[in-house]
Formats: structure tokens, C-alpha cells, sequence
């Protein structure tokens, strides 16, 4: 879970959710558990259609959606459509939901840039909790996100630093800011705050942006290596394999490419986009 800020006087009347969910009892459930807590604009939808046309007229806060939606389209695949049209905001809160707890299904969900993931049966007090997290989260980012969508870059980096100092350690923003730093090549602001980063945390996404940034310093020898013991440290961290596949390609080690790239599909069927590419 992101730790974030507590942020006290949320309007929780004001916060739009949509679930998700081609059982209707399930999501009446769920509905029923966020009424709880005074969320009141709820939406719900049992199918992907109904879910598209829901997103395109009303800009959710929250979405909460069932892994295996129906027989055509997994929950990961329709919320890959839902972004790649621009229909929720960046920043708009993602907790994935299923009774299917395999090692496939949680790491295509968080794959996704999903912001948590429940087991059914659902939990009432976790639901509660990670509702309250997961939104702590969306306005904690939503204003970085907000500047970086305007072309506001130095204002991004800039409210990226000033959450860092008021709040402390917040590893969502924190990556948020070197891939801003890395993007604009000021590699020794990039380097400095990874180095800082680390030594609170040695979180793996913070170890793909140092390889990232060795990459785009010109080591890729030394960039490829350290992909690699990630993978065999965090095996189920399918960015790494979509970042060390792409890298191989371009040193033009095809067969090597393709065999990563073959080992993410084998985790993430559905949603590792890179590594299918390269394959």
C-alpha cells in the first residue's frame, strides 16, 4: 500500500465511484459498505459497455473493478481501453477486486498501475481502510498530475518536492519526480534524490529508475545487468522484464529480447504491451 498523508475533511459526498462488477450482488454489496462511510455518488456497472459509457460522461474520483469481468474482456484489458481513450483522469484511484488470488491475476492487476488489490470475500473493514488510503493517494497526486497534463513541468517537479518535504517518504511521488528529472536529462538532481530515495527504501521501483537512469547516461552493459538481478530478486515485477526486453533489443540481442519478453507475457497475458512488441 502507498503511504500517504492523512487528509482530514474529505467530502466524501463528492467523491464519484464507479464499481465495476458483472455480479450484481457482489457490487450491491460493495455499494452497500461504501453508503458506510457517507460515499453517496456510487455507480455501478455489469458490463463493459455500460462501464465505457459510464466513464465517458462522468469523471470518476474511484473505480473499483472485478479482474474477470466477463467471458469477452478481463477487468485489466477494459481498464487498459478506459486510459488509452482518456476516459478517467490520471490520477484517478484504481483498486482491482477478485476471488482469484493467483500469482497471475495480482500482478497483472498491479501491473496496471492499480493502487491495491482485495480478495473476495471482501473484507469490510479493509474495504473501508483502503478506500480511505487509495483516495489520500488520488489528492496527494492529483495536483502533480494536473501540472504535468498543462506542460507545467517545473511546477510538477516542483509540488513533487514540496510533498516530499512537508510529508516525508511517499514513494508514488517519489517516482513521479525522478521520471520527471530523468525525461528532462538533469541527471545529477535525478542521481542525488535516487541516492537519498534509497536510503529509506530499497523499493524495486526505485531500482528500475536508477537502471533507467544508468541507461540514459550511456551504460547500457551496466544498466542490462542490474535488470537482471532485479528479476531474479522480484520475479513478478513485469516492468523490469518490459524495460530489460526493450533494452536488449536495442543492443540488437533478439533471441535474448524475445525470451524476456516471453517470460513477462507468461506472467501478464494481457497487459505487457512492451514485451509483446519486442516478441
Amino acid at each position: 500500500m502507498t503511504e500517504t498523508p492523512p487528509h482530514t475533511n474529505i467530502d466524501w459526498q463528492h467523491v464519484n465511484v464507479l464499481i465495476i462488477d458483472d455480479q450484481l450482488s457482489s457490487a450491491l454489496l460493495i455499494q452497500n459498505i461504501l453508503q458506510s462511510i457517507n460515499l453517496t455518488a456510487i455507480d455501478i456497472a455489469t458490463n463493459s459497455t455500460n462501464a465505457l459509457q459510464l466513464c465517458k460522461t462522468t469523471a470518476y474520483d474511484l473505480i473499483l473493478i472485478d479482474f474477470h469481468l466477463d467471458p469477452q474482456i478481463s477487468g485489466s484489458e477494459l481498464l487498459t481501453v478506459i486510459k488509452k481513450n482518456n476516459y478517467i483522469s490520471s490520477y484517478c484511484g484504481i483498486i482491482f477486486i477478485s476471488g482469484d488470488r493467483t500469482p497471475e491475476v495480482i500482478v497483472t492487476s498491479m501491473s496496471m498501475d492499480a493502487d491495491s488489490f482485495l480478495s473476495k470475500p471482501l473484507n469490510i473493514g479493509m474495504l473501508k481502510h483502503r478506500i480511505v488510503t487509495v483516495y489520500q493517494a488520488c489528492l496527494s497526486r492529483k495536483p502533480v498530475y494536473i501540472a504535468i497534463e498543462n506542460n507545467h513541468i517545473p511546477a510538477a517537479i516542483s509540488l513533487c518536492r514540496q510533498q516530499l518535504q512537508q510529508h516525508g517518504h511517499n514513494i508514488d511521488i517519489e517516482i513521479i519526480l525522478l521520471d520527471l528529472l530523468i525525461d528532462q536529462q538533469d541527471w545529477p538532481q535525478a542521481q542525488q534524490l535516487l541516492n537519498l530515495f534509497s536510503k529509506r527504501s530499497q523499493h524495486h521501483k526505485l531500482r528500475l529508475r536508477q537502471a533507467q537512469l544508468i541507461h540514459r547516461q550511456g551504460d547500457s552493459i551496466a544498466a542490462t545487468q542490474l535488470l537482471r538481478t532485479l528479476i531474479k530478486q522480484v520475479p513478478l515485477f513485469v516492468e523490469a522484464y518490459d524495460e530489460l526486453a526493450a533494452l536488449l533489443h536495442q543492443q540488437h540481442q533478439y533471441d535474448a529480447a524475445k525470451e524476456i519478453a516471453y517470460q513477462a507475457l507468461r506472467l501478464t497475458p494481457s497487459i505487457s504491451h512492451r514485451s509483446l512488441q519486442v516478441a
